[in-house]
């Protein structure tokens, strides 16, 4: 981090939880809150108001549509980055939120030194690597981890696709490096997804860190 402070926008339903951490995250010598809500809405209109540079939000004040509303302000150029604080830890919501663009995904029962320091972490790197989220699909991963999945056989074209996204590649970058159209790469990444039970890039790269050995079985 550096001596800058960070303006930050806190969105959050439950009033004694929000007011708790407006109070805790205003004595942070690094973080100044600007404005508090409790409505999606409201939240909104604050983000484009206002300019923060982070938005703590519990997306179950509204709905995914808002989630996207508020991760879709970094795209235009209003520049918060999108960190979700709430209770749930379910899969399917985690999915969700980063597939909406938000550059991290908290639970409401972490430890205060873990919490700050992931936010800390979103507001000084690009794209805050969404550390925690991952850690928690990871989690899912392990939890859901089966024989059947364990003799899931890829071709020697999907070994290669899955390899360059674990790297972090984009579609285009992976079509690039294997001379093949980015709708070939998409086909690609869609039998895979039907082959390992997973639905977003995130969780097919946690799945190829996961095993050992990927083992092709034909090109």
């Amino acid at each position: 981090m550096n001596d800058r402070s960070y303006r930050v926008l806190i969105a959050d339903d439950q009033a004694l939880f929000r007011q708790g951490l407006v109070r805790w995250l205003d004595h942070q010598h690094d973080l100044s809150i600007v404005a508090e809500t409790e409505c999606a809405r409201h939240c909104f209109e604050l983000a484009l108001r206002l300019r923060p540079d982070l938005v703590v939000v519990d997306p179950r004040i509204g709905g995914i549509d808002d989630l996207d509303r508020l991760a879709a302000l970094r795209y235009r150029g209003a520049g918060p980055a999108v960190v979700v604080l709430t209770s749930s830890a379910r899969r399917h919501e985690i999915v969700r939120a980063l597939d909406a663009g938000v550059a991290e995904y908290l639970t409401k029962d972490m430890n205060t030194g873990i919490l700050l320091d992931a936010m800390r972490r979103v507001l000084s790197l690009p794209g805050g690597q969404a550390v925690h989220a991952k850690e928690l699909l990871q989690r899912h991963t392990d939890i859901g981890w089966d024989a059947q999945r364990d003799r899931v056989a890829l071709t020697a074209r999907e070994c290669q696709v899955i390899e360059l996204l674990s790297a972090g590649m984009s579609n285009k970058r992976i079509a690039l490096a294997l001379d093949i159209s980015e709708g070939t790469v998409k086909v690609h990444l869609r039998n895979m997804k039907r082959k390992i039970g997973h639905r977003s890039r995130v969780e097919i790269a946690l799945w190829a860190r996961r095993r050992t050995e990927i083992s092709p079985n034909e090109p």
